[in-house]
């Protein structure tokens, strides 16, 4: 029986495609096509540009976006450390923030942000953390002039430890990418901490 497409899932294809889109902009920018060719035939391909509509398992609509997700986070995660066999690692935080500014100069047009809780609901439409399921983003406090957002879990830590590198890493390089996109729409600045198992995010908006 075929399911219903809802909102909740073109937000969630979204996020896992703009995750595929670093993937081919890291692949590009340090010259590792083939490495993420390989990884993707072990892996899976990535979702494509077409509506998401003609390319889902309407069938399995959770199962389809959930497989897409795990790829993504297999692929990236090994890609990340092949890349940094011959690269340092402030290059890689060079082409997060690029990334992120080129976002921020494709969103512009549209983003119109006045306060914390406008900015958690564009920041949650582009961070992937999971399945909507999950629900490890939790918004904490928001005014005109700041946001407070916890991740209960880190969803990503498997993925990074199973190719050799410090869960870490995701975060860190995640706050270069926020650190550009928020620049570019002049939005405010970015920072995170680990406290109790949960990491902390905040924005002091512009």
């Amino acid at each position: 029986m075929k399911e219903k497409l809802a909102p909740i899932h073109f937000i969630q294809h979204q996020r896992i495609h703009l995750q595929e889109q670093i993937e081919s902009y890291l692949a590009g920018k340090f010259g590792m096509e083939k490495k993420l060719n390989d990884l993707e035939n072990h892996h899976g391909t990535p979702t494509t540009d077409a509506m998401l509509s003609d390319q889902i398992d309407h069938n399995n609509i959770h199962g389809w976006l959930e497989g897409h997700l795990i790829a993504n986070e297999k692929r990236l995660s090994e890609l990340l450390a092949e890349i940094m066999n011959d690269t340092n690692l402030s290059a890689l935080h060079e082409a997060y923030n690029e990334f992120g500014h080129n976002l921020g100069t494709t969103l512009k047009p549209g983003v119109s942000v006045q306060n914390g809780e406008e900015l958690y609901q564009l920041l949650q439409s582009v961070l992937l953390d999971g399945m909507p399921c999950d629900k490890v983003n939790k918004l904490v406090d928001a005014s005109e002039h700041h946001l407070v957002f916890s991740t209960l879990k880190d969803l990503h830590a498997p993925y990074y430890e199973n190719a050799g590198l410090s869960p870490a890493l995701y975060h860190e390089l995640r706050k270069s990418f926020l650190d550009g996109l928020l620049k570019e729409l002049n939005l405010g600045t970015y920072s995170y901490s680990l406290e109790e198992g949960a990491i902390i995010h905040k924005v002091v908006l512009s």
